[in-house]
Protein backbone atom coordinates (compact mmCIF):
# COMPACT_ATOMS: atom_id res chain seq x y z
CA UNK A 1 0.00 0.00 0.00
CA UNK A 2 2.63 1.99 0.53
CA UNK A 3 4.33 1.94 -2.77
CA UNK A 4 0.97 3.01 -4.37
CA UNK A 5 -0.10 5.24 -2.25
CA UNK A 6 2.61 7.50 -1.06
CA UNK A 7 4.23 8.79 -4.11
CA UNK A 8 1.34 10.81 -5.42
CA UNK A 9 1.80 8.81 -9.02
CA UNK A 10 -1.68 6.98 -8.73
CA UNK A 11 -4.90 9.19 -8.41
CA UNK A 12 -7.21 6.43 -8.24
CA UNK A 13 -6.69 2.99 -6.45
CA UNK A 14 -9.33 0.20 -6.47
CA UNK A 15 -8.96 -2.41 -3.37
CA UNK A 16 -11.24 -5.17 -2.69
CA UNK A 17 -11.69 -7.11 0.13
CA UNK A 18 -14.80 -9.85 1.73
CA UNK A 19 -13.15 -8.97 5.36
CA UNK A 20 -14.03 -5.68 6.61
CA UNK A 21 -11.46 -5.99 9.44
CA UNK A 22 -8.48 -6.54 6.85
CA UNK A 23 -9.89 -3.77 4.85
CA UNK A 24 -10.18 -1.13 7.77
CA UNK A 25 -6.46 -2.34 8.70
CA UNK A 26 -5.12 -1.68 5.24
CA UNK A 27 -7.23 1.30 5.14
CA UNK A 28 -5.97 3.08 8.52
CA UNK A 29 -2.59 2.46 6.95
CA UNK A 30 -2.94 4.99 4.17
CA UNK A 31 -2.55 8.80 4.39
CA UNK A 32 -4.66 11.21 2.41
CA UNK A 33 -7.63 10.82 1.01
CA UNK A 34 -10.08 8.07 0.86
CA UNK A 35 -13.94 6.89 0.13
CA UNK A 36 -15.07 3.35 1.11
CA UNK A 37 -18.30 1.99 -0.97
CA UNK A 38 -19.98 -0.80 -0.26
CA UNK A 39 -21.60 -1.94 -3.45
CA UNK A 40 -25.16 -4.32 -3.22
CA UNK A 41 -26.77 -5.70 -6.70
CA UNK A 42 -24.77 -3.05 -8.32
CA UNK A 43 -25.72 0.25 -6.17
CA UNK A 44 -22.66 2.55 -4.61
CA UNK A 45 -23.47 3.61 -0.88
CA UNK A 46 -20.70 5.48 0.96
CA UNK A 47 -19.62 3.83 3.99
CA UNK A 48 -18.87 5.92 7.16
CA UNK A 49 -17.13 5.46 10.20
Amino acid sequence: MHEVSGSGAFSQIFITDTNRRHLDDIIAAIDGDRLMLNVNHGAFTPITG
